[in-house]
């Protein structure tokens, strides 16, 4: 078991870029410590950076993230703790055991702050490798999108929070054996030429 209590982090101040990456491949994990890819605050006229990624993958068979409690995070900056605009993108976060497999894990895409106004997305697809995930979480202030031409696989719940678009000639698909869930409110709109 990896214990860790501590705050591993990969992140960028200012405008100075993204949030960086953190890769964790543990047998299993346990603990409290934060696990973040942040970025801070700009300073005034710069825009706000968008959140880094977080991959944590466990490996032991029977493995899985009840007897970790911290938080995990992948924030885009915003621009103050007063402002209530000017978000950047949110970074990901995704989890797997070995028992989901690579194509089963958990997505998650949130700033962690309430409804803000003009915040950037956060892509699958271009330059954005995997696309196949078990559950799909979009939070605060934070919008997912499925680039032009791209597509998401989910084999179980997509839930919107925030916002989640999906461009032209791209694809949202339910696959697998199980269940799949939408929730919340989602707008598929078809861009007229």
């Amino acid at each position: 078991m990896t214990p860790l209590n501590g705050n591993p982090r990969s992140s960028a101040d200012y405008y100075r870029g993204a949030g960086g990456s953190l890769n964790i491949r543990a047998g299993s994990i346990a603990g409290s410590g934060r696990i973040s890819a942040d970025v801070g605050y700009p300073p005034d006229n710069h825009g706000p950076s968008g959140g880094g990624r977080v991959a944590i993958r466990l490996t032991d068979a029977n493995a899985d993230f009840d007897d970790y409690t911290g938080p995990i995070t992948a924030r885009g900056a915003r621009k103050s703790d007063t402002a209530n605009v000017w978000v950047g993108g949110a970074g990901t976060v995704w989890t797997s055991t070995a028992a989901q497999g690579d194509d089963h894990g958990t997505l998650v895409v949130d700033n962690g702050f309430p409804k803000l106004k003009d915040w950037a997305e956060t892509p699958i697809g271009g330059l954005v490798t995997g696309n196949a995930f078990g559950d799909v979480f979009v939070g605060g202030s934070a919008r997912l999108e499925v680039s032009e031409g791209a597509s998401l696989f989910v084999s179980g719940v997509l839930s919107n929070g925030c916002e989640f678009a999906a461009l032209a000639d791209s694809t949202v698909s339910f696959f697998g054996a199980g269940l799949s869930f939408l929730i919340a409110i989602f707008y598929f709109v078809k861009k007229l030429l």
